[in-house]
């Protein structure tokens, strides 16, 4: 439609060609202004030219109407204008109408200044005004602009626009740039080396570099939420620098080998220094490397690491590091021959920030570690020399450790997105933990030497341990792994193996085992018999387990087996044992601990046990049977610091202990308030001394300031 417009307007000027008069004659230079709008109100156009009294023409239902430019340029024109003008003469054109939708201008060589700000214009072209200085199509709906034949241009502004790409590579000439609140995401400016003044406000860069913007003096980069990178570098007449409110701004580059040589408008911006002091994200990195975080009031040097340093340990935990450089950290004799030296250069590093460690060619490298942090990528597949890789907590994705054939600890634990991994080109691994990420396969058969293996809350489904016959310990709980064979596991010292659909345990040659964690499984029962070295076994919450058999298990000093279904449980060998806990095991009707004379914790909290004879147990110092359907207690020899939590046991009757006197009877149980509870409800408990003596507790009245009730201990 705008096309056809145009056409419409230039045959009604061809009609009237041959009429002119005035001042401009058929044989001057003419240019066409074409002026579209959405309605049929006037427009407000300023045009101002080199020279006084110009004529202008347009026409009008078929008449041409001629006017003067007046002295301020202000012109009233009639909507959809097509206006004539001497191409030379026009030095600054001006159309702010919200109304005008369309413009477009033929040759126009003369003209400077344009401002189409705050219009409605969706397109514009202006390839044929070569000596355009200043152009402003600020708060438009335009969404493109072509810029390559302006090279003289010196401003732009096209903020609040939806330009989403922006080359201004051939306007060399640029001085002053706005392009606040745009969908520009990437911008190259190497080749503005003039750019004085730069605005992106509320802008949605990743990352900004004025690294050939050597005379840059202002940027206004606020609320750039974006924004995580900004380099610096090399703007020594810098002068003003606002950047408040980036949210995600993490590295400031700035090329200086020291941080006194940094301008202050950086090194002292208020915004800058707050927002690291607070969030402790934001780093200052001279030359790339040289970090500087900004702590009690200064800016303090986080050190690069040449080459020179020859580091064998780098380690970086409890906070994420920015960039830390290894590049080239080689060592070579006087005969050419790579080496690794003896030295014990380690590099300890609590800085916060999102970023990573650069280690091609560290060939001396010996130990990484940096956890608890943001690091996507590592690259040691030059690192020959490595013996231990512990990036825990971190977001690597993926590692490849095919060149790491000198690695002896590995882990990526709690590493989620994580995979896939390689571990057959490490012979040499004693250690590799795996857990808490997303692998579902491992290949552990060339692994021979492994000790220590975790491959806990993963996809893995299947774990072949057939070749690992030097492992100590293992931890596959919460995998999907149903079926594991543990025959080959001879040296196995601890199992780990809870919230898991396994179906049967066999650790009959696992005759070294010390801890069992088997909890929340489907096995149903436990031969633990062979396992003479047993010292703690924790099997709670299996639902099927009925059977446990820890004969010959004289080391065992803990077990804990509630909420199962066992209905006996023999403890006669496990004489070392201190800690029992068996409630909630409804199956259980009795117990004997005579020989147990080292308990000293027990738990019996909701069971079926309906007497309980501690007397060969005086070392116990803490005893929980509440909610029980306890009948008959006897502490006779109890120790006298024992703790007795015996709250609702309905059918209690008889309660032993040895005492001289009931004066002597250990507060931890006279006192008790859930038996003298119960006693003054029914009173048909009765506290045995030396089993001879009977006595039930009776309230008598209540305490005179408090008000609570009191009582006393009777002898029947």
């Amino acid at each position: 439609m705008f096309f056809s417009f145009l056409f419409l307007l230039g045959s009604l000027a061809s009609c009237e060609k041959d009429d002119l008069e005035g001042k401009i004659k058929e044989s001057e230079d003419m240019t066409t202004i074409y002026f579209m709008t959405q309605d049929s109100k006037n427009l407000d156009v300023v045009i101002k030219t080199n020279q006084k009294e110009q004529e202008i023409y347009w026409f009008e239902a078929g008449k041409k109407q001629t006017v003067i430019i007046p002295d301020d340029g202000v012109l009233n024109l009639p909507s959809n204008t097509e206006l004539r003008v001497l191409n030379n003469i026009v030095d600054e054109l001006s159309c702010t109408t919200p109304s005008l939708i369309g413009f477009d201008v033929d040759s126009l060589v003369s003209l400077k200044v344009l401002d189409l700000s705050n219009s409605g214009i969706t397109e514009m072209k202006v390839s044929k005004s070569v000596n355009l200085q200043s152009l402003n199509c600020s708060s438009t709906p335009i969404i493109s602009l072509d810029l390559t034949s302006n090279t003289n241009l010196k401003e732009l502004d096209c903020s609040h626009t939806s330009v989403a790409t922006l080359d201004i590579s051939e306007n060399i000439a640029l001085t002053k740039l706005n392009i606040s609140e745009t969908n520009i995401t990437t911008l190259d400016m190497s080749k503005n080396v003039g750019l004085i003044d730069f605005i992106s406000q509320n802008a949605a860069f990743e990352e900004l570099t004025f690294t050939e913007n050597i005379k840059l003096e202002n940027i206004d980069i606020e609320n750039s939420a974006a924004l995580t990178m900004l380099d610096l570098s090399g703007l020594e007449n810098i002068k003003t620098l606002a950047c408040a409110n980036l949210e995600k701004i993490e590295k400031i580059l700035y090329a200086a080998t020291d941080i006194s040589t940094v301008p202050a408008i950086i090194k002292d911006n208020s915004v800058i220094q707050e927002y690291c002091a607070i969030d402790g994200k934001c780093r200052l990195s001279l030359n790339s490397v040289s970090n500087y975080y900004f702590e009690d009031g200064e800016w303090k040097n986080v050190r690069d690491i040449p080459a020179s340093m020859n580091i064998t340990n780098l380690r970086s935990y409890g906070r994420p590091i920015t960039l830390i450089s290894l590049v080239d950290n080689i060592v070579i004799d006087n005969e050419g021959v790579e080496t690794k030296l003896p030295a014990d250069e380690e590099v300890e590093l609590y800085i916060p920030g999102k970023g990573y460690i650069v280690v091609d060619n560290a060939k001396v490298l010996q130990k990484i570690q940096y956890t608890w942090n943001d690091v996507e990528e590592l690259d040691v597949t030059n690192c020959y020399a490595l013996e231990h890789l512990d990036c825990g907590d971190t977001k690597i994705k993926k590692i490849d450790l095919t060149n790491c054939t000198k690695l002896k600890y590995f882990s990526a634990s709690l590493c989620y997105g994580l995979t896939e991994l390689d571990l057959t080109q490490c012979p040499e691994l004693t250690v590799a933990n795996c857990g808490q990420t997303s692998i579902s396969t491992i290949n552990l058969s060339n692994n021979t030497k492994l000790e220590e293996f975790s491959c806990q809350n993963t996809q893995i489904e299947t774990l072949d341990l057939s070749a690992n016959i030097n492992l100590k310990q293992l931890r596959f709980g919460r995998s999907k792994i149903t079926a594991i064979d543990c025959s080959m596991l001879i040296n196995l010292e601890f199992l780990h193996a809870d919230k898991i659909g396994l179906t049967n345990l066999d650790l009959t040659n696992c005759t070294k085992l010390k801890e069992l964690y088997c909890l929340e499984t489907d096995v149903n029962s436990l031969d633990l018999s062979k396992c003479v070295d047993l010292e703690k076994l924790y099997c709670d919450n299996n639902d099927l387990l009925a059977t446990i058999n820890v004969s010959g298990c004289s080391s065992l000093l803990e077990i804990s087996c509630s909420n199962t279904k066992l209905s006996s449980l023999n403890l006669a060998d496990v004489t070392a044992l201190e800690s029992l806990s068996f409630s909630d095991t409804p199956n259980l009707k009795s117990l004997d601990l005579s020989t147990n004379v080292n308990l000293t914790h027990l738990d019996g909290s909701s069971s079926s046990l309906t007497s309980l004879d501690l007397s060969s147990c005086p070392l116990i110092t803490y005893l929980s049977i509440s909610y029980s359907e306890m009948e008959e207690l006897n502490l006779s020899n109890c120790n006298s610091s024992l703790y007795l939590s015996c709250y609702s046991m309905p059918n209690i009757s008889k309660i032993i202990y040895n005492a001289a006197s009931i004066d002597e009877v250990s507060s931890k149980v006279l006192d008790k308030g859930s038996i003298q509870d119960y006693c003054f409800e029914d009173q048909t408990c009765r506290l045995y001394i030396n089993d001879t003596d009977k006595f039930y507790f009776k309230y008598t009245g209540k305490h005179p300031d408090y008000g609570y009730d009191i009582g006393e201990w009777f002898k029947e």
